[in-house]
């Protein structure tokens, strides 16, 4: 599921360059899927269901 090593180049030199650079980037197919997780929730809860399903352990409520 990872990108090519030249498509996330490529999205490096974007944020690097882009007069506003914006909070995330994507690339590779999970680019698809996160940017309809984006449009359905908030940052936070896609950052938390990335983690998850990478099996990254879930933060401690506050």
């Amino acid at each position: 599921m990872a990108a090519p090593p030249e498509s996330v180049a490529a999205v490096v030199e974007r944020a690097l360059t882009d007069r506003r650079p914006m909070a995330r980037y994507l690339t590779g197919a999970a680019a698809l899927m996160t940017a309809v997780l984006r449009r359905a929730l908030p940052t936070r809860d896609v950052d938390t269901v990335t983690g998850v399903m990478m099996g990254l352990p879930t933060r401690v409520a506050d």
